[in-house]
């Protein structure tokens, strides 16, 4: 309890999910400290520690038949969160947890880099002001998160500010070889298709 009300959440889940597992406890107990970290690591900054403590709670056979299991799903597996799915979990939040020292919603920002991130997936490349509006933020805002995340090697790529463009780089080179096969693939089929078009007697051969 010290830990989160220090908004130290990586420890406090740690510790809440320590007293969820002890048997020692209330069966009642310990699903509440399970709940407890469950809303601690959905607050917690990006990090190694966050990302065990997450894998944890989400491989926990328990954690299904909590309120914010969608959440944890969606943040483990790297999907975008929207505004909609956060109403119910935000009220459980203490007001401690609603805002850091500097009056910003800790739930806001932690929720947008996670976003981010998720839409690093899903594109190569996306505009700061199409950014902005999945973002909810404005497209200068947008750019600073990604700027920062960026510096900090939170996120893998550049930022192309004449056009206007985030560029997104894969960190993880097995998912580029993929990426580089699939492209080749492609190229070969439509270099097949446009050999079959012209020459319709090679289809045969081709097939």
């Amino acid at each position: 309890r010290v830990c989160d009300a220090k908004r130290r959440f990586v420890e406090a889940g740690q510790r809440y999910y320590e007293l969820s597992v002890t048997e020692q406890l209330p069966l009642s107990d310990r699903i509440t400290a399970l709940g407890k970290a469950i809303v601690c690591v959905l607050l917690a900054k990006p990090g190694p520690q966050r990302s065990r403590l997450l894998t944890i709670i989400f491989k926990d056979d328990r954690a299904p038949n909590c309120p914010s299991f969608e959440i944890i799903a969606k943040m483990f597996l790297t999907k975008v969160i929207h505004k909609d799915e956060l109403e119910e979990f935000e009220q459980q939040l203490a007001p401690h947890q609603r805002a850091d020292e500097q009056g910003e919603s800790i739930l806001k920002g932690v929720i947008q880099e996670h976003n981010i991130t998720a839409i690093s997936q899903l594109h190569i490349n996306i505009t700061f002001k199409t950014l902005g509006i999945l973002l909810g933020v404005e497209t200068d805002a947008a750019e600073s998160m990604a700027g920062e995340m960026i510096a900090s090697e939170r996120l893998h790529g550049y930022i192309d500010q004449t056009n206007g463009v985030l560029h997104f780089e894969d960190a993880n080179p097995m998912r580029v070889w993929d990426s580089q096969i699939l492209s080749t693939l492609e190229q070969v089929n439509k270099v097949s298709d446009m050999i079959v078009a012209r020459h319709p007697e090679f289809s045969s051969f081709l097939s």
